[in-house]
């Protein structure tokens, strides 16, 4: 695997690859864009606590069925059905339990798990998440590759790594977000804020034309003729 990663099979076919997770971005597309629309419209009601704490717990237990299913097909002797099950249905039915429970805390009024979800420092955090997101593997192929020897694991010693993997790579998403990430955002504001107050103006100013086109009155006799014709009839009437 650390010579030629596409090699791996798991990692090439069914790890790496975009549409592997496809379900998953289909399903929370669908969901924020119906939890946006109906909460826009206001033809989204609350719910009831009841149903939202059932809601809430149908949710952990689909994410935890997820979580914890995983490591029990490596105990096991390899089933093909039972895997392809597993390898389909593991992301959707994970973001379908994150969406559960997004949703009744946000409708049911669920203060504990709510308040909790909506803390500050998560805000800041938030804009940091998909650097981690890029940066995190290089870390882990990073600290295996400058391994002498084999490396005997526990769960103290994976806790340890795994809080200093994402110690470093929050480091290091922080400052791809101060130095690229948040100038090219401001930099494109700016582009479509010139661009609007440019296409504004143009507006303005052909609505102000077209008024002051409307405004004129052409075709009276009178206003046509030159000065001097226009008092010479005047002095004879």
């Amino acid at each position: 695997f650390l010579k030629d990663p596409r090699a791996s099979k798991q990692f090439h076919l069914t790890y790496i690859k975009s549409h592997t997770r496809y379900a998953a971005y289909l399903v929370g597309f669908l969901s924020g864009w119906c939890y946006t629309h109906y909460t826009s419209s206001q033809q989204l009601k609350k719910i009831s606590l009841k149903y939202a704490v059932t809601g809430t717990c149908i949710g952990f237990l689909m994410m935890g069925a997820v979580l914890f299913t995983g490591p029990m097909f490596l105990w096991r002797s390899y089933d093909a059905l039972e895997n392809a099950i597993y390898a389909a249905l593991n992301r959707p039915v994970w973001a379908c339990g994150l969406t559960a429970v997004v949703v009744c805390c946000s409708l049911g009024g669920i203060t504990l798990i709510k308040n909790f979800l909506c803390w500050y420092p998560f805000v800041p955090l938030s804009k940091l998440t998909y650097g981690l997101y890029l940066v995190h593997n290089f870390i882990i192929l990073r600290n295996i590759n400058i391994a002498r020897n084999p490396h005997h694991y526990d769960m103290a010693c994976m806790l340890l790594n795994a809080i200093g993997t994402i110690a470093e790579g929050t480091f290091i998403a922080f400052l791809i977000w101060v130095f690229i990430e948040a100038p090219v955002k401001n930099i494109f504001k700016i582009c479509i804020t010139c661009g609007k107050r440019e296409h504004n103006k143009n507006s303005h100013n052909s609505q102000n034309d077209a008024n002051s086109e409307r405004g004129r009155s052409p075709g009276h006799f009178q206003e046509n003729l030159p000065r001097g014709e226009i008092e010479i009839i005047s002095s004879k009437i």
